[in-house]
Protein backbone atom coordinates (compact mmCIF):
# COMPACT_ATOMS: atom_id res chain seq x y z
CA UNK A 1 0.00 0.00 0.00
CA UNK A 2 2.70 2.33 0.52
CA UNK A 3 3.75 1.89 -3.01
CA UNK A 4 0.69 1.99 -4.33
CA UNK A 5 -1.25 4.81 -2.10
CA UNK A 6 1.57 7.59 -3.65
CA UNK A 7 0.53 6.40 -6.78
CA UNK A 8 -3.48 7.13 -6.96
CA UNK A 9 -2.81 10.30 -5.19
CA UNK A 10 -0.36 11.78 -7.98
CA UNK A 11 -3.19 11.02 -10.43
CA UNK A 12 -5.19 13.63 -8.09
CA UNK A 13 -7.25 10.29 -6.89
CA UNK A 14 -7.75 11.44 -3.08
CA UNK A 15 -6.05 8.69 -0.77
CA UNK A 16 -6.83 8.65 3.11
CA UNK A 17 -5.66 6.25 5.74
CA UNK A 18 -7.28 5.86 9.06
CA UNK A 19 -5.79 4.27 11.81
CA UNK A 20 -6.51 4.36 15.64
CA UNK A 21 -3.88 6.63 17.27
CA UNK A 22 -1.15 9.17 16.94
CA UNK A 23 1.84 6.60 16.90
CA UNK A 24 -0.34 4.50 14.76
CA UNK A 25 -0.27 7.62 12.43
CA UNK A 26 3.31 8.20 12.78
CA UNK A 27 4.26 4.62 10.73
CA UNK A 28 2.59 6.09 7.48
CA UNK A 29 4.39 9.54 7.58
CA UNK A 30 6.68 8.20 5.21
CA UNK A 31 4.40 8.32 2.75
CA UNK A 32 1.19 10.48 3.81
CA UNK A 33 1.03 13.64 5.55
CA UNK A 34 -0.24 13.81 9.01
CA UNK A 35 -2.87 16.37 11.09
CA UNK A 36 -2.59 15.64 14.26
CA UNK A 37 -4.78 18.57 15.46
CA UNK A 38 -8.27 19.14 15.18
CA UNK A 39 -8.03 22.66 13.46
CA UNK A 40 -5.25 21.32 11.02
CA UNK A 41 -7.59 17.82 10.32
CA UNK A 42 -10.19 20.21 9.25
CA UNK A 43 -7.98 21.99 7.02
CA UNK A 44 -6.44 19.01 5.17
CA UNK A 45 -10.18 17.24 4.48
CA UNK A 46 -11.07 20.77 2.71
CA UNK A 47 -8.09 20.70 1.13
CA UNK A 48 -8.87 16.75 0.09
CA UNK A 49 -12.46 17.94 -0.85
CA UNK A 50 -11.55 20.96 -3.21
CA UNK A 51 -8.73 19.23 -5.08
CA UNK A 52 -6.12 21.25 -3.34
CA UNK A 53 -4.03 17.99 -2.15
CA UNK A 54 -5.46 14.40 -2.85
CA UNK A 55 -2.85 13.53 -0.34
CA UNK A 56 -2.06 10.84 0.99
CA UNK A 57 -3.35 11.69 3.97
CA UNK A 58 -3.51 9.62 7.39
CA UNK A 59 -6.00 10.13 10.21
CA UNK A 60 -5.97 9.13 13.83
CA UNK A 61 -8.71 7.72 15.28
CA UNK A 62 -11.33 9.83 12.78
CA UNK A 63 -13.74 7.04 12.03
CA UNK A 64 -16.99 9.48 11.61
CA UNK A 65 -17.46 12.93 11.36
CA UNK A 66 -15.75 13.63 8.21
CA UNK A 67 -16.99 13.72 4.92
CA UNK A 68 -14.83 12.57 2.01
CA UNK A 69 -16.78 12.01 -1.32
CA UNK A 70 -16.23 11.58 -4.88
CA UNK A 71 -12.36 12.07 -5.67
CA UNK A 72 -11.72 13.44 -2.33
CA UNK A 73 -11.53 10.03 -1.50
CA UNK A 74 -10.95 6.93 -3.77
CA UNK A 75 -8.56 5.20 -1.96
CA UNK A 76 -9.34 3.83 1.76
CA UNK A 77 -6.72 2.71 3.96
CA UNK A 78 -8.07 1.31 7.17
CA UNK A 79 -4.94 0.08 9.03
CA UNK A 80 -5.50 -2.02 11.99
CA UNK A 81 -8.26 -2.75 14.27
CA UNK A 82 -10.02 0.97 16.09
CA UNK A 83 -9.77 1.05 19.92
CA UNK A 84 -13.11 1.89 20.72
CA UNK A 85 -13.65 0.66 24.20
CA UNK A 86 -13.91 3.09 27.11
CA UNK A 87 -13.77 2.20 30.69
CA UNK A 88 -17.46 2.51 30.80
CA UNK A 89 -17.55 0.39 28.14
CA UNK A 90 -15.66 -2.91 29.32
CA UNK A 91 -17.61 -2.13 32.62
CA UNK A 92 -21.05 -2.04 30.95
CA UNK A 93 -20.29 -5.15 28.96
CA UNK A 94 -18.49 -7.15 31.83
CA UNK A 95 -21.78 -6.33 33.85
CA UNK A 96 -24.10 -7.36 30.69
CA UNK A 97 -21.94 -10.43 29.76
CA UNK A 98 -22.97 -8.50 25.84
CA UNK A 99 -20.81 -8.49 22.80
CA UNK A 100 -20.63 -4.99 23.43
CA UNK A 101 -16.99 -4.92 21.70
CA UNK A 102 -17.57 -6.72 18.97
CA UNK A 103 -20.69 -4.51 18.38
CA UNK A 104 -18.94 -1.32 18.73
CA UNK A 105 -15.83 -2.40 16.38
CA UNK A 106 -18.45 -3.22 13.99
CA UNK A 107 -20.05 -0.09 14.09
CA UNK A 108 -16.55 1.84 13.59
CA UNK A 109 -15.34 -0.22 11.00
CA UNK A 110 -18.96 0.68 8.68
CA UNK A 111 -18.44 4.34 10.03
CA UNK A 112 -14.65 4.48 8.96
CA UNK A 113 -15.59 2.76 5.60
CA UNK A 114 -18.64 5.58 4.78
CA UNK A 115 -15.55 8.26 4.43
CA UNK A 116 -15.19 7.57 1.01
CA UNK A 117 -18.34 6.46 -0.28
CA UNK A 118 -21.08 9.61 0.51
CA UNK A 119 -24.54 8.06 -1.64
CA UNK A 120 -25.46 5.62 -3.76
CA UNK A 121 -23.83 6.97 -6.47
CA UNK A 122 -20.14 7.12 -5.08
CA UNK A 123 -17.49 4.56 -4.84
CA UNK A 124 -14.62 3.89 -3.25
CA UNK A 125 -12.10 1.11 -3.09
CA UNK A 126 -11.43 0.19 0.68
CA UNK A 127 -8.18 -1.55 2.07
CA UNK A 128 -8.62 -3.04 5.17
CA UNK A 129 -4.54 -3.92 6.88
CA UNK A 130 -2.63 -5.29 10.00
CA UNK A 131 -2.65 -8.23 11.92
CA UNK A 132 -5.47 -7.41 14.30
CA UNK A 133 -8.04 -6.63 11.89
CA UNK A 134 -8.14 -9.29 9.46
CA UNK A 135 -7.58 -11.91 12.40
CA UNK A 136 -11.01 -9.38 13.55
CA UNK A 137 -13.05 -9.33 10.29
CA UNK A 138 -11.83 -13.02 10.17
CA UNK A 139 -14.23 -14.52 12.93
CA UNK A 140 -17.44 -15.48 12.33
CA UNK A 141 -19.23 -13.86 15.61
CA UNK A 142 -17.50 -10.53 14.89
CA UNK A 143 -18.92 -10.31 11.42
CA UNK A 144 -22.75 -10.72 12.51
CA UNK A 145 -22.33 -7.50 13.93
CA UNK A 146 -22.07 -5.80 10.30
CA UNK A 147 -24.82 -4.96 8.28
CA UNK A 148 -25.67 -7.56 5.03
CA UNK A 149 -24.13 -5.32 2.43
CA UNK A 150 -20.52 -4.89 4.14
CA UNK A 151 -20.38 -8.93 4.82
CA UNK A 152 -21.24 -9.39 1.03
CA UNK A 153 -18.34 -7.12 0.02
CA UNK A 154 -15.94 -8.21 2.30
CA UNK A 155 -16.69 -11.97 0.69
CA UNK A 156 -16.32 -10.58 -2.20
CA UNK A 157 -12.63 -8.69 -0.64
CA UNK A 158 -11.29 -12.43 0.45
CA UNK A 159 -12.12 -13.76 -3.36
CA UNK A 160 -10.05 -11.27 -4.18
CA UNK A 161 -6.95 -11.31 -2.26
CA UNK A 162 -7.19 -14.71 -2.32
CA UNK A 163 -6.60 -14.53 -6.51
CA UNK A 164 -4.58 -11.65 -6.64
CA UNK A 165 -1.03 -13.02 -6.47
CA UNK A 166 1.54 -10.34 -6.23
CA UNK A 167 1.78 -6.70 -6.23
CA UNK A 168 1.21 -6.20 -9.82
CA UNK A 169 -2.48 -8.50 -9.90
CA UNK A 170 -3.24 -6.46 -6.73
CA UNK A 171 -2.69 -2.98 -8.46
CA UNK A 172 -4.33 -4.26 -12.06
CA UNK A 173 -7.73 -5.47 -9.53
CA UNK A 174 -7.92 -2.23 -8.03
CA UNK A 175 -7.46 -0.14 -11.21
CA UNK A 176 -10.23 -2.19 -12.50
CA UNK A 177 -12.32 -0.41 -9.84
CA UNK A 178 -10.73 3.22 -10.74
CA UNK A 179 -10.92 2.72 -14.17
CA UNK A 180 -14.76 1.94 -13.74
CA UNK A 181 -14.06 -1.89 -15.57
CA UNK A 182 -17.96 -3.02 -17.08
CA UNK A 183 -17.11 -6.13 -15.99
CA UNK A 184 -15.86 -5.70 -11.87
CA UNK A 185 -19.14 -3.12 -12.18
CA UNK A 186 -21.69 -5.68 -12.93
CA UNK A 187 -19.88 -8.19 -10.61
CA UNK A 188 -19.75 -5.82 -7.59
CA UNK A 189 -23.80 -4.95 -8.52
CA UNK A 190 -24.88 -8.29 -8.82
CA UNK A 191 -23.22 -9.37 -5.40
CA UNK A 192 -25.03 -7.00 -3.44
CA UNK A 193 -28.33 -7.50 -5.01
CA UNK A 194 -27.99 -11.41 -3.36
CA UNK A 195 -27.13 -10.03 -0.04
CA UNK A 196 -29.35 -11.32 2.74
CA UNK A 197 -31.84 -9.78 4.21
CA UNK A 198 -30.44 -7.76 7.46
CA UNK A 199 -31.92 -9.46 10.48
CA UNK A 200 -34.01 -7.35 12.21
CA UNK A 201 -33.09 -5.41 16.04
CA UNK A 202 -34.47 -7.48 18.63
CA UNK A 203 -36.97 -5.13 20.10
CA UNK A 204 -36.19 -5.75 23.84
CA UNK A 205 -32.17 -4.55 22.81
CA UNK A 206 -34.04 -1.48 21.10
CA UNK A 207 -36.66 -0.17 24.09
CA UNK A 208 -33.38 -0.92 26.62
CA UNK A 209 -31.52 1.48 24.61
CA UNK A 210 -34.26 4.04 23.85
CA UNK A 211 -34.83 4.25 27.51
CA UNK A 212 -31.35 4.49 28.76
CA UNK A 213 -31.05 7.35 26.19
CA UNK A 214 -33.87 9.10 27.72
CA UNK A 215 -33.31 8.53 31.12
CA UNK A 216 -29.76 9.48 30.86
CA UNK A 217 -30.65 12.70 28.93
CA UNK A 218 -32.73 13.62 32.29
CA UNK A 219 -30.25 12.78 34.53
CA UNK A 220 -27.62 15.40 32.49
CA UNK A 221 -30.57 17.65 32.80
CA UNK A 222 -30.88 17.45 36.92
CA UNK A 223 -34.01 15.31 36.54
CA UNK A 224 -33.18 12.81 38.26
CA UNK A 225 -36.88 11.89 39.59
CA UNK A 226 -37.69 11.75 36.51
CA UNK A 227 -35.30 9.51 35.12
CA UNK A 228 -35.49 7.47 38.10
CA UNK A 229 -39.32 7.01 37.24
CA UNK A 230 -39.01 6.09 33.28
CA UNK A 231 -36.46 3.20 34.54
CA UNK A 232 -39.22 1.83 36.89
CA UNK A 233 -41.62 1.90 34.30
CA UNK A 234 -39.74 0.10 32.14
CA UNK A 235 -38.71 -2.85 34.51
CA UNK A 236 -42.06 -2.85 35.49
CA UNK A 237 -43.59 -3.29 31.94
CA UNK A 238 -41.67 -5.84 30.57
CA UNK A 239 -41.49 -7.88 33.05
CA UNK A 240 -39.96 -11.50 32.09
CA UNK A 241 -38.85 -10.34 28.79
CA UNK A 242 -35.75 -8.72 30.75
CA UNK A 243 -33.16 -10.98 31.84
CA UNK A 244 -31.92 -10.87 35.10
CA UNK A 245 -28.76 -9.31 34.07
CA UNK A 246 -30.83 -6.86 32.00
CA UNK A 247 -32.98 -5.85 35.13
CA UNK A 248 -29.80 -5.73 37.44
CA UNK A 249 -28.18 -3.08 35.14
CA UNK A 250 -31.23 -1.09 35.19
CA UNK A 251 -31.28 -1.02 38.74
CA UNK A 252 -27.53 -0.15 38.85
CA UNK A 253 -28.92 2.91 36.61
CA UNK A 254 -31.53 3.97 39.04
CA UNK A 255 -29.39 3.83 42.00
CA UNK A 256 -26.29 6.24 40.50
CA UNK A 257 -29.07 8.89 38.88
CA UNK A 258 -30.41 8.61 43.13
CA UNK A 259 -27.23 8.72 44.73
CA UNK A 260 -26.14 11.75 42.37
CA UNK A 261 -29.67 13.32 43.11
CA UNK A 262 -28.66 13.02 46.83
CA UNK A 263 -25.65 14.77 46.12
CA UNK A 264 -27.10 17.53 43.96
CA UNK A 265 -29.45 18.34 46.57
CA UNK A 266 -26.76 18.38 49.26
CA UNK A 267 -25.04 20.89 47.43
CA UNK A 268 -28.14 23.16 46.57
CA UNK A 269 -28.31 23.45 50.53
CA UNK A 270 -24.77 24.01 51.05
CA UNK A 271 -25.00 26.68 48.82
CA UNK A 272 -27.90 28.25 50.39
CA UNK A 273 -25.44 28.64 53.46
CA UNK A 274 -23.19 30.69 51.51
CA UNK A 275 -20.56 27.13 52.02
CA UNK A 276 -19.90 26.94 48.53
Amino acid sequence: MKHIAPQIAAAKRGVAILVPSGPAAVSWTDIAEYPSTSAEVANKVEQLQSGATAGPVVLANRYDGIDLPRDACRLLVISDLPRVMSDYDVFRSEAMAEAAHGTIVAQRLEQGMGRGARGAGDWCVVVLLGRDLVGWIGRKENVGHLTASIRKQLEMGREISRSAQGHKEFSDTVLKAFKRDKDWVLYHAQELATAAAPVAPAETSVNLAALERTAYRLWRLGQHTKATTKIDKLIHSMGNELKTKQRAWLRSVAARNSRDSRRSCGLANLSAFGIC
